[in-house]
């Protein structure tokens, strides 16, 4: 008991010859190494993107063009190549970020053509199933009637309003290349994308054929 009552005692005499935590001085350390360690996280990713860059611009022109998008596309599809829809699709989300739209990637837009990829074959075995069991004239699109009948599947068995499946149609068919009078693939989840969001409120958007969503 006594040596721990005089370990106690030598504990606190080493604190009172601290100066006390400045908890807000602490968090602003804390901040500051926080924002280094992104800064060095961006340099590095940057620095990836830069190789892929030079990996597939063999046209030398500092950005990728569609076909050469389409190779980086196919060896991060293990060989296989994307078909032409996808390929174009993914060069538009990516072209989109920067908002200057010239139909090439540059070094700041590749991680988004990635990343769209990622997520589009993450989504694969649900979006071949969809098509599977509703493209049922085998057109490669859902044409009116089947995208009702899918987005019915989604509304737990209660039927959209025609209304409500033209709105989709018309902000979904055509969001990358021309209207084709029906959801293709890569249309499919911008398509329930807008079905779930699509509040009271966006509803009456989407019907008054004033609203664009994102």
């Amino acid at each position: 008991m006594m040596g721990g009552a005089v370990a106690a005692a030598v504990r606190n005499n080493r604190n009172r010859g601290k100066p006390p935590v400045n908890l807000k001085e602490r968090g602003r350390r804390q901040a500051a190494y926080e924002e280094q360690e992104r800064f060095w996280a961006d340099l590095e990713n940057h620095a990836k993107m830069k190789k892929m860059l030079q990996k597939y611009d063999k046209s030398k022109t500092n950005t990728l063009n569609k076909d050469e998008v389409g190779d980086m596309l196919q060896d991060l599809n293990k060989g296989v190549r994307p078909t032409d829809e996808e390929i174009t699709w993914v060069l538009h989300v990516a072209d989109s970020q920067n908002m200057d739209l010239d139909n090439e990637l540059d070094v700041n837009e590749i991680e988004h053509a990635i990343d769209a990829w990622h997520s589009y074959t993450s989504n694969a075995n649900m979006i071949k199933d969809v098509f599977n069991r509703y493209d049922i004239n085998n057109s490669g699109q859902l044409e009116k009637p089947q995208l009702k009948a899918f987005l019915t599947e989604l509304n737990e068995g209660v039927h959209p309003t025609d209304q409500e499946v033209d709105a989709i149609m018309r902000e979904a068919d055509g969001q990358v290349v021309l209207p084709s009078g029906g959801i293709n693939k890569t249309e499919l989840m911008f398509a329930i994308s807008l079905w779930y969001t699509h509040t009271e409120s966006t509803k009456k958007c989407l019907l008054s054929k004033k609203c664009v969503i994102m």
